[in-house]
């Protein structure tokens, strides 16, 4: 594999002598924990003096700079000499650059120019006329300063914020960027005229081109105010089918609606609602959704439906009546994304491993019982949920469902969404279920001791029953199944498993990278010296996060004889957890290691995601 032109700090440094490989190991380590340069984590640890680093890299940098853009490109074999020439001719000529001149002329892509600076350079390159940028990240470096300095600011990844420049090894300019925002900054490398684009086009008239601007003129008019509500609403949801949103959260604020994003779990924020718009953007909201425009004092929610890129995307509006003063009432809106382009909806689509799989898949063609998901919210449990039914969808079966809130709809299933005002809820759905002929019935939660009491009832009587408990592990759902005081024997007859899930960010397949941790982590974690583990080093396609959508860890319980006279006896959940795995049920941990070591996902998801004890 050919080396890269420019060597990396550590190659540099072991190459010198001035740390042994044991100190970069550790280096790294602290490089991944803190998310700072190795050059800083190496003068934290104590391994090598600031001044001396500096030194060093100071003269290889100079090396760096000195070579030519053309000696470049001709070294990665992405021009010959002969394109070289002539490309000096016509610089001679016309005195532009030569990367520019060699574009122009056919010779390379700017895709290929991008690409091979990156690499000499040794850091990520970004394509800023297709970057999705941050009006509150991009503003915290003021337009004076970006047009001086020919950067702007592209997200805040841990403690540092990546900047895109043209001259990414350029210390000084970095410092300078540094000492205005207030933060570490890992340069990215960007071409001089997609960064000069960028900066006009982001702080046009001193706001962002992605900031929701409302022209006064052409909000005169009643006509002309829904027009521009619509094309704020359009540009909301076309970000949020972008980035891979869940949840859309605009919420009241003194100067409008401010906007939020979930993205892989995570809220994000972007440009407010401008004060001024507001009223015509909820309303507009809520007569797409079919809800009653002008009772802002009541709970609702409703569906409505956008394409985008000729692709429906179907989305859920639920508002909630807020107080923002004694007596004003203004409203919270919660979109959440339903059937969005590329969304799981096969079981085997969702992260099991092959044996999970094969046991979750006969768990589910029981003819009569109780099936448990358990999680947290935001877990992924409605997804699995909906993904069975799927798999359960046959002509021979009558399969039913009693909901909260429907999200996606099945084909040849009957699906029923409670109504409190209607006065149907969980246990009327149970109790009319009981006098029908139901062979599978999913309930999306249990939300008291007489649904509970009323599901294995249900089940008793012949039906298979699928639903969801809120719990962070197998002990707290036992605890929780104890105070709704569903009878032991009950529990052990009719339950006949249980599917623990918690969701994990998913490691970028575009930027995914191996390193390998100290020996000392690697033993508190039991495993061999040297055992490679992965990472998102963070690219455009992931916004320089190192993570690109999620995947479930699972965890599933099938009661054997002596788990089953466990919980007959009464036993406490912690007891009946502990007796699943000495029987060789496979953790949350252990799954979520397991696909650590694979590349899925990252060790500190997996520990970080998993607080409470097993």
């Amino acid at each position: 594999m050919k080396r890269r032109p420019l060597k990396k700090v550590g190659e540099i440094l072991i190459e010198k002598g001035l740390i042994s490989l044991e100190q970069l190991t550790k280096g790294l380590a602290e490089q991944k924990k803190h998310g700072t340069s190795l050059g800083s984590s190496l003068v934290r640890l104590g391994f090598i003096e600031y001044k001396k680093l500096e030194a060093l890299l100071s003269e290889e940098l100079d090396k760096v700079q000195n070579k030519k853009i053309g000696e470049i490109l001709l070294e990665a074999k992405v021009i010959s000499a002969a394109q070289l020439a002539d490309a000096l001719k016509i610089q001679k000529i016309g005195g532009k650059l030569i990367g520019e001149i060699l574009v122009e002329g056919g010779f390379i892509s700017a895709q290929q120019l991008f690409d091979a600076l990156s690499t000499q350079f040794d850091v990520k390159s970004v394509d800023l006329d297709n970057f999705l940028f941050k009006n509150q990240v991009v503003t915290l470096l003021p337009l004076e300063s970006a047009r001086e300095l020919k950067a702007i600011p592209l997200s805040i990844v841990g403690e540092r914020m990546l900047v895109a420049l043209n001259e990414p090894f350029n210390r000084t300019l970095v410092q300078k960027v540094e000492a205005i925002v207030k933060i570490l900054v890992e340069p990215v490398f960007a071409p001089m005229d997609m960064l000069v684009r960028a900066i006009d086009r982001e702080f046009a008239v001193g706001v962002p081109e992605e900031e929701i601007r409302v022209d006064e003129k052409a909000v005169s008019t009643a006509e002309n105010r829904r027009d521009s509500a619509q094309k704020i609403i359009d540009m909301l949801l076309s970000r949020a089918v972008n980035e891979g949103a869940s949840f859309v959260h605009l919420e009241p604020a003194a100067s409008g609606l401010t906007v939020r994003l979930r993205v892989d779990g995570r809220l994000e924020s972007h440009s407010p609602v401008p004060e001024e718009m507001t009223q015509e953007v909820v309303d507009d909201l809520k007569e797409g959704a079919k809800l009653f425009v002008n009772n802002r004092r009541i709970i609702q929610s409703g569906y409505f439906s956008r394409k985008f890129e000729g692709q429906e995307t179907n989305f859920k509006l639920s508002t909630f009546p807020v107080l923002t003063g004694f007596d004003t009432y203004r409203e919270k809106m919660t979109i959440k994304m339903l059937n969005r382009e590329g969304g799981l909806d096969k079981l085997e689509d969702l992260g099991f491993y092959a044996a999970n799989f094969e046991r979750y898949a006969a768990l589910l063609e029981e003819k009569s019982g109780v099936i448990f998901l358990a999680g947290v919210a935001d877990s992924g449990i409605t997804t699995t949920l909906y993904a069975s039914l799927r798999r359960l969808k046959r002509d021979l079966l009558n399969i039913a469902t009693i909901e909260r809130s429907i999200d996606a709809f099945i084909p040849g299933i009957t699906q029923t969404q409670v109504d409190m005002v209607k006065g149907y809820s969980f246990k009327e759905g149970l109790r009319s279920a009981l006098l029908d002929d139901a062979d599978v019935l999913m309930v999306s939660e249990v939300e008291d001791g007489e649904t509970a009491n009323l599901l294995f009832q249900a089940a008793l009587s012949g039906r298979l029953i699928l639903s969801s408990v809120h719990a962070h592990d197998l002990g707290s759902l036992f605890k929780l199944l104890k105070e709704f005081a569903i009878e032991p024997l009950a529990l052990s007859t009719s339950l006949k498993g249980v599917l623990l899930q918690k969701l994990v960010r998913r490691i970028c397949s575009g930027c995914r990278e191996v390193f390998y941790p100290a020996d000392d982590v690697l033993e508190t974690m039991r495993l061999r010296p040297h055992t490679p583990f992965f990472r998102g080093r963070g690219c455009q396609a992931c916004n320089f996060t190192g993570y690109k959508g999620r995947v479930a860890l699972f965890e599933l319980l099938l009661p054997d004889e002596a788990i089953k006279s466990a919980i007959a006896s009464g036993a406490s959940g912690g007891e009946i957890s502990r007796a699943a795995v000495g029987a060789g049920m496979a953790t949350l941990r252990m799954d979520g290691l397991k696909k650590v070591l694979e590349g899925i996902t990252t060790i500190e998801q997996v520990l970080g995601n998993l607080v409470h004890k097993e």
